[in-house]
């Protein structure tokens, strides 16, 4: 009996690890992909947003990456938002 307690909560720790997991993926992923996908024109929603980009880089697919100078609120550090545009949609995206 003792034996098969252990292996249930054995596998359900497995589990929450795998959820844990799953979601950290999630949210490593930009949310802003996800904004942006169904806006019309999403390169000016996100001009209209962020203003005009710091650089833009050529992908070797033909894709461009935005890149965006971002102010900490707080006064730390500034860091770099990106998005990666394809044939006029936002395939991707993060922080730098």
């Amino acid at each position: 009996m003792e034996i098969y307690i252990q292996r249930k909560a054995l596998g359900r720790a497995g589990i929450i690890i795998s959820l844990i997991m799953f979601g950290c993926g999630v949210f490593a992923c930009s949310l802003d992909k996800f904004y942006y996908a169904d806006k019309p024109d999403p390169v000016k929603a996100i001009t209209d947003n962020y203003g005009p980009p710091l650089w833009v880089e050529v992908q070797q697919n033909g894709a461009e990456k935005l890149v965006y100078r971002i102010r900490d609120p707080m006064g730390g550090n500034d860091y770099r938002r990106y998005f990666i545009i394809e044939n006029g949609k936002v395939i991707g995206g993060g922080i730098q």
